[in-house]
C-alpha cells in the first residue's frame, strides 16, 4: 500500500516537530524537522513530476511514517540531529567524515580542567573545539597552549596528590595544582583565556592579560607581570603568522561548496577580528542532494558542538531553510547570526578563497583516487610497474575507403589531450584492421616517450599485431599491451 494510502494529512497536527519516514522492513530512511508538521508532510504527499529525484526516490521507498512533536523549532532541530546521528538514514546528508578528525576537548566538568586530544566529542559537560583537519596541526596549537597557559597535564578528573611537583611544573609547563602553588581561582582565569585563544577572540584575550600585567606591575609583582608579558608575546608572534582579509576586524566564518559529481567538498575559513586562523575541510557523499541542500546540512550538524558561534556566517551558496537556521543559531548563541551569500566585495573574494581550497582538495582526492585505481590495475593485469601512462589505441576507416588511427592518452589517471594523436594510414590498401594497426604502431614506436600501458581495442589478432611490431623494432623499455574486445555471449 502506498504511505499517502495509510496517513491522512488532516490527521497530522500543526505543530512543530520531528518526522521519520520508514522502509519496509522499518529501517529509517529520512530523518526531517519541521515547523508546521501538517504543511511539511502536505508537500511529500503531493509529489509530481517536477518533484526532486531524491523525494521521488524517496516516496518510493517509505511504507511507514512517524512523527513527534516539540516545544518549539528550536527543540525540533536539536531532535532531528539526535536522531540523525542515531540512525544515518541514506537519505539525510550526513557529516560522517568529521569522526576522522581529531578535537581538543576543553574539561570544563574537571576541578582542574585539562585539555586533550580526542577523535569524538561527547555530551560530558566539556567544551570541544574543531574538528582540526590534521593531527600536526592540533598538536601544534596543544604545544603552544602548553606553553602560553600552563594547564595540567596529568591524567584522570583531577589532580593526583603529591609531595613533590612533577617535571612539567618544574619545566615550568604546568602550573602545579597538584601541589596547591595555583589558586583555583587564577586557575579558571587560565581556562576562560585558553577558551578565548581556542575561539580565535585573540585580540580580547591580549587586552585582558596587557591589563592584568599591568596591574600585576603597579602591585610590584614583577615576576607575575614577567610571564603575562611572555604570554602576550607568544599569542602576538602567533597572530602576526595570520593573513589578515577583513580590515573591519569581524568575525566571519567562510563557507565554500564545490560538488563534483556525488562527491560534495566543503571548506570552512575561520576568521576573528578580521584574521583568517583556520581552515578546516570535509568530504561528503550523497547521490541525492544538492549544495544548497549539503550546505544547510553541513551548517546544522557543524555548529551543534562549536563554542562559539560568529555574528556573520558566509557561504557558497544559500543555504536550504535559511531563515529557520538563522532562528536557531541566534538562539544558541544569545545574539542576532546571519546567514548571507555575498555576490560582490571582500566578502565575496572571501568565498571564492574557500571555494579554491575546496578545488585543490577536489584536486587531490581526485589524484590519490587515480593512484589507488591505477595500482589496483597494475595488481589486476600483473604489470611490471605501476601504469603512470596509459595510452588506447583505435582504427576505424572512413566511408568504407580510409583508415584513421586514433591514439588518447591518460598521464596519472587524467587524460593528457597533448598526447592525442591521428594517423592516416598511409601503406595499407583496403580494409585490413592488422594491417593498419601494425603501420600506426610503427608510428607510434619511433616518436619515443613511450606510455607504460597501451590498450588496443579488438581482440587476439589484434594483440598479436601489435606485439610483433614491438618484438621486431628496437626499442628500450616497450610499453605492456593488453587488448580489449567484446564478449563472443
Amino acid at each position: 500500500m502506498d504511505i499517502r494510502e495509510k496517513f491522512n494529512i488532516d490527521d497530522i497536527p500543526e505543530a512543530p516537530g520531528v518526522y521519520l519516514f520508514k522502509d519496509q522492513s522499518g529501517r529509517v530512511l529520512y530523518v526531517g524537522k519541521a515547523k508546521n508538521l501538517k504543511k511539511r508532510l502536505k508537500s511529500y504527499f503531493k509529489l509530481n513530476q517536477n518533484s526532486s529525484t531524491k523525494l521521488l526516490h524517496l516516496m518510493r521507498k517509505a511504507m511507514d511514517l512517524d512523527y513527534i512533536i516539540t516545544e518549539t523549532e528550536k527543540e525540533a532541530f536539536i531532535l532531528e540531529r539526535n536522531l540523525i546521528k542515531e540512525h544515518m538514514p541514506r537519505y539525510n546528508v550526513v557529516l560522517r567524515d568529521d569522526k576522522q578528525y581529531p578535537w581538543l576537548k576543553l574539561a570544563l566538568n574537571e576541578k582542574f580542567p585539562s585539555i586533550k586530544i580526542v577523535r569524538k566529542p561527547a555530551g560530558d559537560g566539556a567544551i570541544y573545539f574543531g574538528p582540526y583537519s590534521s593531527s600536526g596541526a592540533i598538536r601544534k596549537t596543544l604545544n603552544l597552549i602548553e606553553k602560553i597557559f600552563l594547564l595540567r597535564k596529568c591524567k584522570g578528573p583531577s589532580p593526583p596528590k603529591r609531595s613533590r611537583p612533577c617535571l612539567n611544573f618544574q619545566l615550568a609547563r604546568c602550573s602545579g595544582p597538584c601541589v596547591n602553588p595555583v589558586s583555583h581561582e587564577d586557575y579558571m582565569q587560565a581556562v576562560n583565556q585558553v577558551r578565548l585563544f581556542l575561539e580565535g577572540r585573540h585580540l580580547e584575550l591580549v587586552k585582558e592579560l596587557r591589563r592584568k600585567m599591568e596591574q600585576s606591575a603597579k602591585e610590584l609583582n614583577f615576576e607575575l607581570a614577567a610571564r603575562l608579558r611572555d604570554q602576550i608575546q607568544a599569542i602576538e608572534k602567533s597572530m602576526e603568522k595570520q593573513n589578515v582579509v577583513s580590515s573591519r576586524m569581524e568575525d566571519i566564518d567562510a563557507i565554500g561548496c564545490l560538488q563534483s559529481g556525488h562527491r560534495f567538498f566543503i571548506v570552512v575559513l575561520t576568521i576573528r577580528d578580521g584574521k583568517l586562523i583556520s581552515t578546516k575541510s570535509f568530504k561528503l557523499s550523497h547521490r541525492w542532494s544538492n549544495k544548497s541542500e549539503v550546505i544547510g546540512e553541513f551548517i546544522k550538524q557543524y555548529y551543534i558542538h562549536q563554542s562559539f558561534i560568529p555574528d556573520t556566517i558566509i557561504t557558497s551558496e544559500e543555504p536550504e531553510d535559511r531563515s529557520s537556521i538563522e532562528i536557531w543559531l541566534s538562539d544558541t548563541k544569545g545574539k542576532k547570526v546571519k546567514i548571507s551569500r555575498p555576490k560582490r566585495g571582500k566578502k565575496a573574494e572571501i568565498i571564492n578563497l574557500a571555494l579554491k581550497n575546496a578545488m585543490d582538495i577536489s584536486r587531490k582526492e581526485d589524484i590519490s583516487t587515480h593512484k589507488d585505481l591505477l595500482d589496483s590495475l597494475k595488481k589486476t593485469l600483473g604489470l611490471k610497474k605501476m601504469p603512470s601512462k596509459i595510452e588506447g589505441v583505435d582504427i576505424s576507416v572512413m566511408g568504407g575507403e580510409y583508415g584513421v588511427g586514433a591514439l588518447v592518452c591518460f598521464k596519472d589517471g587524467m587524460p593528457m589531450k597533448a598526447g592525442y594523436r591521428n594517423y592516416r594510414i598511409k601503406t595499407v590498401q583496403g580494409i585490413d584492421d592488422y594491417s593498419m594497426i601494425k603501420e600506426v604502431i610503427g608510428r607510434r614506436l619511433s616518436r619515443g616517450d613511450l606510455p607504460d600501458l597501451m590498450v588496443v581495442d579488438g581482440g587476439r589478432a589484434h594483440l598479436e599485431s601489435v606485439l610483433d611490431v614491438i618484438n621486431n623494432t628496437d626499442v628500450k623499455d616497450p610499453p605492456e599491451v593488453i587488448s580489449i574486445a567484446k564478449a563472443d555471449k
